[in-house]
């Protein structure tokens, strides 16, 4: 057997420019595609954390207006906008509505000044979230309801609870949404 020729030792070892090319070509795409990835990855990672913050903004809310008669507990005896008001609540006993405090909210927040106050009162006062509230019969009846879940909504949440009201059992349902 024969040697390998010494001009063709000589290029078995050599780097091309077009080797070095491809090779940090073919870098800069992969770090490309990392970026763009990771860039994805945190946009969802952000609007899920966003969901979460309103689902869970939504829940207490619903839960303060079903099991609490809210501070002062006489809230809706005078002027809504007048009276220092500090937290909302339906309930003249935990999951029991007191029909007068229903009432007294739903003509309250058809003002938005009053509407507003409402939200803040129940803790969905973050930039852009706004919310509706529902109070049914099971058989489907409305017996009050204000807000409807607008057209750019960027997230919701809907939450619902049982209640009594006037000895029948209600469906409250919250909804909570975003606008960005």
């Amino acid at each position: 057997m024969e040697a390998p020729s010494r001009a063709r030792r000589a290029r078995r070892a050599q780097f091309f420019a077009i080797d070095i090319v491809a090779g940090i070509s073919f870098l800069l795409l992969l770090i490309f595609i990392y970026a763009a990835v990771a860039n994805n990855f945190d946009l969802v990672i952000n609007q899920r954390e966003k969901s979460m913050q309103l689902s869970e903004a939504a829940q207490a809310a619903l839960e303060q207006l079903v099991t609490t008669a809210g501070s002062p507990s006489n809230w809706d005896a005078g002027n809504f906008s007048e009276q220092g008001i500090s937290s909302l609540g339906l309930a003249s006993e935990p999951n029991v509505l007191d029909p007068g405090k229903v009432a007294a909210l739903f003509q309250a927040v058809s003002a938005d000044a009053d509407r507003s106050a409402a939200r803040d009162m129940l803790g969905l006062n973050r930039p852009g979230y706004d919310f509706g509230l529902q109070v049914r019969l099971l058989n489907g009846t409305v017996l009050a309801s204000f807000g409807s879940l607008p057209e750019n909504a960027t997230a919701t949440s809907q939450r619902t609870s049982f209640a009594a009201e006037n000895g029948e059992t209600v469906m409250v349902k919250l909804t909570a949404w975003t606008k960005d």
